[in-house]
């Protein structure tokens, strides 16, 4: 069975961490996943009650997270990493370390525009080996912009019995968009 690790030093993409679970497990993955309490809490315990291990950042941010992340890394050698913010200065330090050999990296971009802009996001991308993105209409842009590969998933396709929570009227459709919008 192959093994993957998603790492979320952050709080501010938890949404795109259980369906990545679920999607994992349901292919035969072993799943292990480190984050923060809080994104945790958000994940539902039905995503994460059976095959999935968890290990809590130790401080909410900072290098002995990024340390954590690594001796998790070292310690179970796992064939895919998934950082889940494939960006910040913990993604940098992170990349900077040695890995394991065999473990392949990939990343989701929440913001395209640091492949082209930033030094930090450069150097994250010389340990990436592809990205997934949250919309398709960024494919492109990345996939130019990087020249690797690239896969579109949705954060938001969850199980049928979601249901929304704000209210509406009749004929009036309710459209959710998670975090920032970019042009």
């Amino acid at each position: 069975m192959a093994a993957v690790i998603i790492i979320e030093f952050n709080e501010w993409h938890g949404e795109c961490l259980e369906p990545q679970i679920v999607y994992l497990k349901s292919s035969g993955y072993a799943v292990s996943l480190f984050c923060t309490r809080k994104a945790h809490a958000a994940i539902s315990e039905e995503a994460v009650r059976e095959g999935v291990s968890y290990t809590e950042c130790p401080r909410k941010k900072g290098i002995r997270n990024v340390i954590a992340a690594w001796r998790l890394i070292w310690r179970t050698r796992p064939d895919f990493v998934i950082m889940n913010t494939a960006q910040g200065s913990e993604a940098l330090k992170l990349s900077l370390l040695p890995k394991p050999r065999r473990t392949v990296f990939v990343g989701t971009l929440h913001n395209i525009e640091k492949l082209k802009s930033s030094f930090g996001q450069k150097v994250i991308d010389t340990r990436m080996a592809g990205y997934y993105v949250a919309a398709e209409y960024l494919l492109k842009a990345v996939r130019a912009a990087a020249g690797k590969p690239c896969q579109f998933y949705s954060p938001l396709d969850k199980s049928a019995n979601a249901t929304a929570t704000a209210p509406k009227a009749d004929g009036q459709m309710l459209l959710c968009v998670p975090g920032a919008i970019e042009y």
